[in-house]
C-alpha cells in the first residue's frame, strides 16, 4: 500500500503524539507517588495539615491518581475533619485502586462514619471491609461497637465473640477492651451473670481500670451484687 509523504508525517505526529502521552502518564504518576510518600511521611510524624499539602500536590500532579485522596482523607479524619474524610475516602475506591488497599479504605470510611454517629453506614462499611479481611479481629470489635450504638446486643455480642476468638489464636493483648464491651452489651441484655465474668476478665487482664465506675455501679443495682 503507498503511502505519500502527507499521511506519513500524520502517522508520525500520530506515534510521537501517543509516546508523548504515554510517558506524560507516566511522569505525572510517578511525581504524584513521590509527593504522596513525602504526604505519608509528614502523616506519620504529626504533621497533618504538611501532609495534606503534600497530598494536594499529588491530586494537581494527577487527579486521577487515588492514593492520594486515601491517604488525605486519613489526614482530615486525624484532624476531625470526618466530611472531608469521607469524600476523599470515597472518591479513592472511584479510582479502581487495588482490592485489597480499597478495603482498608472501607474500615478507614466506617471509623470515619462511626465518628460522625452514622453507625447503619459504618456497619455496612464495615462489612465490606470483612469480607476481604475475613480474620482482622478490630473489624468485628469496631463493627461490634457500631451495632452497640444502635442497641442491637445480640449482633454485638457476636461480633465481639468473633474478635475474641481470632485474639485469643494471637494472644493480642488488648482483648481487655472487647471483654469491655462484651459485659456492657450483656448488661443492656440484662444478663448480669455474663457481664459480670467480663469484667472479671477484664481484672484478671490488669486492666480493671478501664472499666468505667458509673458502669459498675449500674452493674451492682441491677444484679444486686457486689462483683
Amino acid at each position: 500500500m503507498f503511502i505519500n509523504n502527507r499521511e506519513l508525517r500524520k502517522i508520525i505526529v500520530l506515534v510521537f503524539a501517543a509516546v508523548f502521552l504515554a510517558f506524560g502518564n507516566i511522569f505525572a504518576q510517578k511525581t504524584a507517588e513521590e509527593a504522596t510518600d513525602k504526604g505519608v511521611d509528614q502523616a506519620r510524624n504529626g504533621n497533618y495539615d504538611a501532609a495534606i499539602t503534600e497530598f494536594n500536590r499529588a491530586i494537581k500532579i494527577d487527579s486521577g491518581y487515588g492514593y492520594a485522596y486515601a491517604y488525605r482523607g486519613q489526614s482530615y479524619a486525624k484532624k476531625g475533619d470526618y466530611d472531608q474524610a469521607i469524600a476523599d475516602f470515597t472518591r479513592s475506591m472511584e479510582l479502581n485502586l487495588d482490592p485489597n488497599f480499597s478495603a482498608g479504605v472501607y474500615r478507614d470510611r466506617a471509623e470515619a462514619y462511626y465518628a460522625k454517629g452514622d453507625f447503619d453506614r459504618a456497619i455496612s462499611d464495615y462489612t465490606k471491609f470483612l469480607e476481604v479481611y475475613t480474620s482482622f479481629f478490630d473489624g468485628y470489635y469496631k463493627r461490634g461497637n457500631a451495632y452497640a450504638k444502635k442497641g442491637d446486643y445480640d449482633r454485638a455480642i457476636s461480633d465481639y465473640n468473633k474478635a475474641l476468638k481470632i485474639m485469643e489464636i494471637f494472644k493480642n493483648p488488648d482483648m481487655y477492651a472487647v471483654y469491655v464491651g462484651r459485659a456492657e452489651a450483656y448488661y443492656h441484655k440484662q444478663d448480669y451473670v455474663n457481664s459480670w465474668d467480663d469484667v472479671h476478665k477484664v481484672e484478671k487482664l490488669g486492666h480493671g481500670d478501664k472499666i468505667d465506675r458509673e458502669f459498675i455501679d449500674k452493674l451492682k443495682a441491677a444484679s444486686g451484687k457486689e462483683n
